[in-house]
């Protein structure tokens, strides 16, 4: 798994740069500015090693909490209830395992969990996709997923973006 782990962390690192730059660029006016135009920021680096990174996901932790974003390690044993996020887009990474998940279709059972996140029982219609080790899913926010089925471990980085307010 460690090897895997790497490698899985060096590509969502990838993933979730391009991700958030692209859904920011896309959803403001004013585009991202070119490198070297702001201040020295290296304070706001964070790192953690592989082994921080292998207990995060252990337990399914939040790294790191910006701005407008979340990165988070997830490990799921059995299918999770339906969710739909008013305000958040969510990217998967997938480090390790294989799972099914349901997104779009009419949630049931809706029943609010906070003032911007909803839950349900389940999906009627909505698109399923299989998920497994390197692929990566961009849920939008306002659209329903459940993760429906798993074989566990099944272990994926979240990276939760904030929409801007319109």
């Amino acid at each position: 798994m460690r090897h895997h782990l790497t490698n899985a962390c060096l590509g969502f690192a990838l993933t979730a740069y391009l991700c958030i730059g692209t859904l920011a660029n896309c959803q403001t006016a004013n585009p991202t500015p070119a490198i070297g135009i702001h201040a020295d920021r290296s304070a706001d680096v964070r790192f953690f090693n592989k082994s921080d990174v292998t207990n995060s996901f252990q337990k399914g932790d939040t790294l790191v909490v910006g701005t407008n974003y979340r990165v988070m390690t997830s490990k799921r044993d059995q299918a999770g209830e339906v969710e739909l996020h008013a305000k958040y887009t969510d990217v998967f990474y997938i480090v390790e395992g294989n799972a099914t998940i349901v997104v779009g279709g009419q949630l049931i059972g809706q029943k609010s969990s906070d003032p911007d996140e909803l839950r349900g029982t389940s999906i009627q219609g909505g698109e399923i996709r299989q998920l497994s080790v390197g692929d990566v899913i961009v849920i939008p926010a306002g659209i329903p997923h459940r993760i429906s089925r798993v074989e566990p471990p099944f272990h994926y980085f979240v990276v939760k973006v904030q929409i801007p307010a319109q």
